[in-house]
């Protein structure tokens, strides 16, 4: 394997890596699914407790889809790049 094609295959994975981390922060931005918990302390002034919440649920959120894109397109590693 040359180098070129080692650079094509870090270039790829960075795309990757990129759309993965864009698609991640468009999911913090909505908060149209937000809970009840979260938006009962948001009405009710209890801005300390629904951010915590908000984060907790956002985290959660995020780790459910990375099992779920790791499901549907199986796990990737850096073996096949040649380090």
């Amino acid at each position: 394997m040359n180098w070129n094609q080692i650079f094509h295959r870090l270039q790829q994975r960075g795309q990757n890596w990129l759309q993965q981390t864009a698609s991640d922060l468009q999911l913090l931005v909505d908060t149209s699914q937000l809970n009840r918990r979260t938006r009962t302390a948001w009405r009710q002034g209890r801005t300390i407790r629904a951010s915590y919440l908000l984060a907790d649920h956002q985290r959660r959120r995020i780790t459910r889809r990375r099992e779920i894109r790791r499901l549907v397109e199986g796990r990737t590693s850096c073996r096949g790049i040649g380090f």
